[in-house]
C-alpha cells in the first residue's frame, strides 16, 4: 500500500490466495489481475483473518487487493485494522495515509488524522509529529472534541497556557453537558489566577459558572475571596444575599443575611438595605443575640 504494501514485520509473506486450500481460488483466477479481483482478494483476506485466524495469509490478500484497486476503502480499513492488531504501527500510519488519499469527508478525515496522531504519540513516541497531525485534523473539523482534548493535553505538558485557554474555550463552545461546561469554566478560572494573575478575568469566569449553576460552592467561595481582596463590596453584597436566599438552612441563611447587613452598613453606607437584611436574619433565627444586638444598635442610630 505504497510503502505500506510490504507485509508487517510480524507477518511473513505467503501467497495464500493462489493456493488450493485458499477460499475462492477459482473465482479469483477468473478475474486475473483485473481491478474487479480486488474485492475477491479482500473477501479472501477476511476469511483468513476472521474465520481461519491466519493473519499472515490475510495480510497478503489485503496487500494484493490494494495493488489491484488502491482506492477500495473496505480493503484499506481491513488492512489498517490488521496492522494495528499485530502492533505494526509504522505500517498502520502508512495505511492511514492511503486512506486519507481516498476519503473526502471532513469529519472522516479529522477522525483519521486523530487516529494517526494518537499512534504517532502513544505508540511511536513522536509527540511533535502528533501535534502537527492534530492541528491538521482541526483544519478539517474545527469542532472535533477529541482532537481538541489531545491538543489541550499536549499544551499542558508543554506549559503553553495561552494555548490551553484557547482550546478550553473552544471545548466550552461545544459542551452540551452543563456539568462539563461548568468544569471547563472552573478550570479556566483557576488558570487565569495561577498562570496569568488575572483576578478580573477569573471573577468573570466564576460568574459564568454561577449563571449555569447558581449554588456552585467552588465559584461562590472563590468570588467571595476575589471581591474581598479587591474591596469590591457591591458585588460581594449581592453574592452573599443570593447565597442567603438560596440556602435551605435557616441558621446558615440568617448568618449570611447578618454578614450582608454589616457590609451594607459599614462598606456601602446603605442603612435601609442593611436594616432589611437584619430583619430577615431575625425572622430566620429569632433568638440570635448577635442579630438582635446589631438590629437594636441600628434602630437606635436611625432614631437619633
Amino acid at each position: 500500500m505504497g510503502r505500506a504494501a510490504s507485509p508487517p514485520r510480524t507477518i511473513r509473506a505467503r501467497p495464500p490466495c493462489g493456493r488450493r486450500s485458499s477460499p475462492s481460488t477459482s473465482e479469483i483466477a477468473t478475474y486475473g489481475d483485473a481491478p474487479e479481483a480486488a474485492r475477491l482478494h479482500y473477501e479472501c483476506g477476511r476469511i483468513w483473518e476472521e474465520k481461519l485466524a491466519q493473519p499472515r495469509n490475510a495480510w497478503q490478500c489485503y496487500n494484493r487487493a490494494f495493488q489491484l484497486q488502491p482506492a477500495f476503502l473496505p480493503n484499506i480499513r481491513a488492512a489498517r485494522r490488521l496492522a494495528s492488531q499485530v502492533g505494526n504501527w509504522n505500517v498502520a500510519v502508512q495505511i492511514i495515509d492511503s486512506e486519507l488519499g481516498v476519503v473526502r469527508d471532513a469529519e472522516l478525515r479529522a477522525h483519521l488524522l486523530h487516529t494517526r496522531g494518537r499512534i504517532l504519540e502513544e505508540k511511536l513516541g513522536r509527540a511533535e509529529e502528533a501535534r502537527a497531525v492534530y492541528e491538521a485534523a482541526l483544519q478539517e473539523a474545527p469542532g472535533h472534541v477529541e482532537v481538541l482534548r489531545q491538543l489541550e493535553r499536549l499544551a499542558i505538558a508543554a506549559g503553553d497556557w495561552p494555548r490551553v485557554m484557547e482550546l478550553r474555550g473552544r471545548l466550552l463552545e461545544r459542551a452540551s453537558d452543563p456539568q462539563v461546561a461548568v468544569q471547563l469554566l472552573l478550570s479556566q478560572a483557576r488558570m487565569k489566577l495561577s498562570q496569568a494573575a488575572d483576578a478580573a478575568g477569573a471573577a468573570e469566569l466564576y460568574r459564568q459558572v454561577l449563571a449555569r449553576d447558581p449554588q456552585n460552592a467552588i465559584a461562590i467561595h472563590a468570588l467571595r475571596r476575589l471581591y474581598n481582596e479587591a474591596q469590591d463590596w457591591a458585588p460581594l453584597v449581592e453574592l452573599v444575599l443570593a447565597e442567603a436566599s438560596a440556602s435551605d438552612e435557616p441558621a446558615a441563611a440568617s448568618e449570611l443575611y447578618y454578614r450582608a447587613a454589616r457590609l451594607l452598613k459599614e462598606q456601602l453606607g446603605d442603612d435601609e438595605r442593611a436594616l432589611q437584611a437584619l430583619q430577615r436574619a431575625l425572622e430566620l433565627s429569632p433568638g440570635d443575640h448577635m442579630v438582635l444586638a446589631a438590629l437594636a444598635q441600628m434602630l437606635e442610630g436611625l432614631m437619633r
